[in-house]
């Protein structure tokens, strides 16, 4: 069962990616409160966050999810763009952007596993320059990598 701290890690890094909006973050926020009889201050200032900035959001989520990594939520949230990328494929650049930031932050613990995702930033930009391949190619290729991270929609964060 996954704890209040990484579901916070969730929506933090959903946020990074761009895989979830504020709306959604503040909704998951409303719906912790109804259910916990003494909600943390943290979670309640979060709840009326909907007009702050996406950074400021993250930041907040930062603050309840204490030691969780991002590593530890990183295939629940690639499960989540599995689905965007599925119902919108020019989704890819900007979740391959924020793919490679996180890979630029975390480096020396990302998984050999996973470590082949931080390559979609440059493909996509080689692919706009018309230098190698196409961005619907690219598109295609990060849909197959992030098919494998269907079971991990499993993940309860949202329900």
């Amino acid at each position: 069962m996954e704890t209040f701290a990484t579901k916070a890690a969730y929506y933090r890094l959903g946020l990074k990616l761009s895989t979830h909006t504020i709306a959604e973050v503040i909704a998951w926020a409303d719906a912790e409160i109804d259910l916990q009889a003494d909600s943390p201050i943290d979670l309640l200032e979060l709840a009326v966050m909907q007009n702050a900035r996406p950074l400021d959001v993250a930041s907040q989520l930062g603050r309840m999810c204490g030691r969780v990594s991002p590593l530890e939520v990183v295939t629940a949230v690639l499960a989540r763009a599995h689905e965007l990328l599925t119902a919108h494929p020019s989704f890819g650049p900007t979740l391959a952007r924020g793919i490679y930031q996180l890979y630029a932050e975390y480096s020396d613990e990302i998984p050999n596993d996973l470590s082949s995702m931080c390559s979609f930033e440059g493909l996509y930009a080689l692919a706009r320059a018309e230098i190698y391949g196409t961005v619907e190619a690219l598109d295609r290729e990060l849909l197959e990598f992030t098919a494998q991270f269907q079971d991990a929609r499993n993940f309860s964060a949202e329900s």
